[in-house]
């Protein structure tokens, strides 16, 4: 019998990470001239804020883990990003 998929093991975790790939999508969209590095740093501290929080909030919690989800999300977005740009040789 198949599991619920929130039964799964570290699913949160994706979730975090797929959430901040959308995120870092849209800042991208909507910000096509900020530096890239101003997008991440804002970005990060957004993934931070919401840990921070959640410590104000009964029965929820700071998770580092989800933490390094929300900026490996941030990350893997970008580095593509600048793969893609960089194999089409586009500036």
């Amino acid at each position: 019998m198949s599991q619920p998929v929130d039964s799964l093991p570290h699913m949160d975790k994706l979730e975090h990470f797929g959430a901040f790939v959308l995120f870092a999508f849209l800042a991208q969209g909507a910000f096509p001239k900020l530096p890239t590095w101003v997008k991440i740093g804002v970005l990060a501290a957004i993934g931070l804020g919401v840990e921070l929080g959640q410590m104000a909030v009964p029965h929820r919690h700071f998770s580092v883990g989800d933490l390094l989800a929300n900026c490996a999300g941030i990350g893997v977005f970008f580095a593509a990003r600048g793969w893609r740009k960089q194999i089409s040789g586009e500036k």
